[in-house]
């Protein structure tokens, strides 16, 4: 077979990207007759031995069509440097071009199919979909899923391709191929889809499968973050994602009790609090906490909320009437003229989202008249109230020279970062497309706008089926997330695969590349290996992206021998990087290592100083933090008590050799570790009868020692007076008080005496009874 090189013509690719370059080898290995057929029908053949001066001649003739470009844009810039308003004339270009593209906004979707796939194709990927996420609780059938996305990519499917590039990636339903997956990745790409775009833009970044490449990351980010771009500037509100980790109980929990908290919110709304009706109105504006988007019920309850005159309510109408909600069950149209009268509103009480709604309507002349200078002073407004939106409109508006006395590029970047560090997409992609950058802050800025797109939903969707115990399917979407770079997707993933969720369904083939020659027998043989291996594998995806729990877990990994060797150094390594992140986990696994000696020399003193570091850094680990200097306390008595010089476990360093012999004793590996590893399981075991013993005791002294509960008090029969009189008094509560009685004769007055009579001074009707 002749060595042949495959060029994809311009008509396959988007704008902008530049052709990849394929050998015969790479497209026919394994590959069946209609996918080479394929391939070959949308590239250039150039055969080994043919014309070489061809190809210089076109690179001659490619060469001078850019110098004469070159020479055409600098005749261009010369021409709007001469002219006298060129700033607002600029600006008024400027504007007109983005309101072009806004009012073909709508035609979006259209021409990313300007190369249609046909309907078989299109059956065939639908198909496949069904077999692999199985939507009618069927059984999942990823060997017939791979079929019908290899049947429809043979007929140029981008959504096909793309799948076949995942399942080859991972061994599902096929060997694992890297090669194949990049080769699936790049022509997905090139026919516009974002997926596979992203895919490779983290393949380049990190060097996977492909060799590193900022370039060519920066390539593939910038093609997806356009999109995303022009989505926030021009298109509806779009629904927002919950991005839920696994490995957080609290936020676990949190969204599992959403449909009561809902409830919660929707009884105090209905009894007209202010904050209650905004967290419902946001929820179905933006399609969170569980709801679908639906602008009359957002509306509904931030009309109500404004009745309340809650600032925030008018700031929200403005943002509602001014974007318009995309939505397939209630879509809301754009109107200017609403947006201006409830963002004029909302400056009444100096609502920052308020300010920034009348600078763009001012800027964009929608609603109100055009004026840069009155949106620049709206904006500034908004800008003291900390807005990232605003921010970012003064970092354009300077950078452009609109509406400002003094132009300068400088403080336009500022106010950028400043709106970068708030979270601010545009801002992020006006840093990522800028020349003066880096070409790594460049990647960085591109790859935060390039995961806010609507790809992003995938992740929702898993959590999803994760909550619905459908673990299969929450596996392969976190597992296609983590795919296109999104480091929760690695995260979750890894964390699925470390509880064994969802994975034996899916029977996944071991990549060679993982089963390294260096591992161990064992650990290939295990039967969790392939699992164990993915696992680790995510983790330490995870970690690039300075994810701290991950970075602990791949120390873990390392410590027990999990899907590779037992290396307890490359665990103390991982606990090093997790301690300078301030992991409470990592500081105390430091502490267990240097209180036993693994793998470093024992020395209490800094084994303590990490278990006071983790005490200190996380209050939720106070029991075992508590257990573990306890147990530190009674380690190092015993070793000062039996010991002269504290024992170090590797005797084959100079402190080991010098500590070997104590007390005509010699101290081995063999022996350490069984006081090393065996002791402390024992003196924690103690530890903790010693604390539920005194905790016996002392529960049991309280119930001893607690005073016997009095003796019930008798009832004293009232003395029949009190008893004529209470009827008496309970008929005249609540009326006038009677007059005073009027004044006895004084021969009739008795005297009363403070102590009891006898009865022959006293009264004669006292008898000695009553007495």
């Amino acid at each position: 077979m002749e060595d042949c090189k495959y060029v994809v013509h311009s008509t396959a690719s988007r704008d902008g990207l530049v052709p990849v370059v394929f050998y015969s080898d790479d497209i026919e290995l394994g590959r069946s007759e209609a996918y080479t057929t394929y391939v070959k029908n949308h590239v250039e053949e150039t055969c080994a031995g043919g014309d070489e001066d061809d190809e210089d001649n076109e690179e001659e003739d490619d060469s001078e069509e850019e110098d004469e470009r070159n020479e055409g844009r600098k005749k261009v810039g010369t021409k709007v440097k001469g002219e006298e308003e060129g700033a607002e004339k600029k600006g008024e270009k400027k504007e007109d071009k983005e309101e072009e593209e806004e009012n073909n906004d709508d035609d979006e979707d259209e021409e990313e199919d300007e190369y249609p796939p046909s309907q078989y194709s299109v059956e065939q990927y639908a198909e496949g979909m069904t077999a692999l996420f199985a939507p009618d609780d069927g059984e999942k059938n990823v060997t017939l899923a791979f079929e019908h996305f290899n049947n429809s990519a043979s007929e140029g499917h981008a959504g096909a391709q793309f799948m076949l590039g995942f399942m080859y990636s991972l061994g599902l339903g096929t060997e694992p191929s890297e090669m194949m997956a990049v080769l699936h990745y790049t022509f997905s790409a090139m026919s516009g889809n974002a997926d596979a775009a992203m895919a490779l833009s983290y393949r380049y970044n990190y060097g996977y499968g492909v060799p590193k490449s900022c370039t060519d990351a920066k390539k593939y980010y910038k093609m997806v973050a356009d999109k995303v771009a022009r989505s926030h500037r021009f298109h509806a509100v779009a629904p927002a994602v919950d991005k839920v980790r696994l490995s957080d109980p609290v936020a676990l929990r949190t969204r599992q009790k959403e449909e009561d908290l809902l409830q919660y919110y929707q009884y105090n709304a209905d009894r007209g609090d202010a904050s209650s009706q905004m967290v419902l109105g946001y929820a179905f504006m933006y399609g969170i906490r569980g709801v679908e988007q639906d602008a009359v019920e957002a509306l509904k309850y931030f009309q109500m909320a404004a009745a309340k005159k809650e600032p925030a309510a008018f700031g929200a109408l403005g943002t509602i009437y001014a974007q318009g909600i995309n939505s397939a069950e209630s879509p809301l149209e754009r109107n200017y003229t609403r947006a201006f009268e409830h963002f004029k509103k909302g400056t009444e009480y100096n609502h920052a989202v308020s300010w920034n709604g009348m600078g763009f309507l001012a800027m964009k002349g929608k609603g109100t008249r055009k004026n840069y200078t009155a949106a620049v002073t709206y904006f500034e407004k908004a800008a003291a109230l900390k807005n990232p939106e605003s921010l970012y409109n003064l970092g354009v508006l300077h950078r452009e020279g609109l509406g400002v006395k003094k132009p300068e590029k400088a403080v336009g970047t500022s106010y950028l970062n400043s709106a970068a560090n708030q979270g601010q997409i545009l801002a992020h992609w006006q840093l990522g497309i800028d020349p003066s950058k880096s070409c790594e802050a460049a990647v960085s800025h591109l790859k935060t706008v390039s995961e806010c797109g609507r790809w992003a939903s995938r992740i929702e969707d898993a959590h999803k089926d994760y909550l619905d115990g459908d673990y299969s399917s929450a596996l392969l979407r976190y597992l296609i997330a983590a795919e296109q770079g999104f480091e929760i997707g690695h995260s979750n993933a890894a964390f699925m695969l470390d509880n064994d969720l969802g994975h034996d369904e899916l029977g996944f083939v071991p990549n060679p590349a993982y089963m390294a020659p260096h591992l161990s027998e064992n650990v290939t043989s295990d039967p969790s290996f392939p699992r164990y291996s993915l696992a680790l594998k995510y983790y330490k995806k995870a970690t690039e992206q300075d994810r701290i729990d991950a970075i602990v877990k791949v120390g873990d990994y390392h410590y027990y021998g999990l899907g590779t060797n037992e290396d307890r150094t490359a665990a103390l390594a991982s606990y090093k990087l997790g301690m300078v992140r301030s992991s409470h986990q990592a500081m105390f696994n430091l502490g267990y290592m240097h209180e036993h000696g693994i793998s470093i020399e024992q020395d209490f003193h800094l084994a303590k100083r990490y278990y006071d570091q983790a005490f200190q850094t996380s209050d939720h680990a106070y029991w075992p933090i508590t257990l573990a200097l306890q147990k530190l306390q009674v380690h190092w008595w015993f070793v000062d008590t039996f010991y002269a010089t504290p024992p170090v476990q590797n005797p084959t360093t100079t402190a080991g050799k010098a500590a070997g012999k104590t007390k005509g004793k010699d101290v081995d590996d063999g022996y350490m570790r069984l006081w090393g590893h065996k002791l402390e399981d024992i003196i924690l075991g103690a530890l903790l009868l010693m604390l539920f013993f005194t905790l016996f005791i002392r529960h049991t002294a309280r119930q001893v020692n607690a005073p016997a509960d009095p003796p019930a008090a008798v009832p004293v029969p009232a003395p029949e007076e009190a008893r004529e009189e209470q009827p008496m008094q309970e008929e005249t509560q609540g009326e006038a008080p009677p007059p005073p009685p009027e004044p006895a004769p004084q021969e009739e007055e008795e005297v009363p005496s403070p102590a009891p009579a006898s009865p022959e001074e006293g009264d004669p009707d006292i008898s000695h009874d009553a007495e």
